[in-house]
């Protein structure tokens, strides 16, 4: 797999980026059901029991405002939950980010929570390869370059769609 975000480690040990269940050497991804969904495998559980089970499986290092979202996000809905992360080292990982897409795999959010600028190259790459963003309007931001150049760009995906840097 080729994945060029310009996070030189993260991009040589980048094997398989996809959509939907991964556990692979870049990328753990799930899907978080949402808080109504009660029935599995034949039993009944409480509002709310099959999405914890499904948010446990990040471990206890998801960050308090990703796993907000996630929680507000699935009150009638499921979501895909992602996360990126590269190895430092035997047992070591460093985690750049966090993308959450709905069930039908458009991006509702990103999250960088990397140590570095690159982190948030990789996160802006990775949600090309997992996501459809759709550019929302109300998520749409426009300045004005130094040469008077307008561009906007989406916040949601990071795209710059006019204007910028050739």
């Amino acid at each position: 797999m080729l994945f060029e975000s310009g996070h030189k480690t993260f991009d040589k040990q980048a094997d398989l980026i996809d959509t939907g269940n991964v556990w692979g050497g870049v990328q753990f991804s799930g899907l978080i059901r949402a808080k109504s969904d009660t029935e599995c495998n034949g039993f009944t559980r409480p509002p709310g029991h099959l999405r914890d089970f499904d948010l446990s499986s990040f471990g206890r290092t998801l960050p308090p405002h990703v796993k907000k979202f996630v929680l507000e996000s699935t009150e009638s809905c499921p979501v895909w939950l992602y996360r990126f992360f590269h190895k430092k080292s035997p047992g070591k990982y460093t985690t750049h980010g966090y993308i959450v897409t709905a069930y039908n795999h458009t991006l509702l959010r990103t999250f960088t929570t990397g140590p570095t600028r690159k982190s948030d190259l990789v996160i802006r790459e990775a949600a090309k390869y997992v996501s459809d963003c759709k550019h929302p309007p109300e998520r749409l931001y426009s300045w004005t370059a130094g040469d008077s150049t307008l561009c906007v760009g989406c916040c949601v995906c990071g795209e710059v769609l006019t204007g910028g840097v050739e």
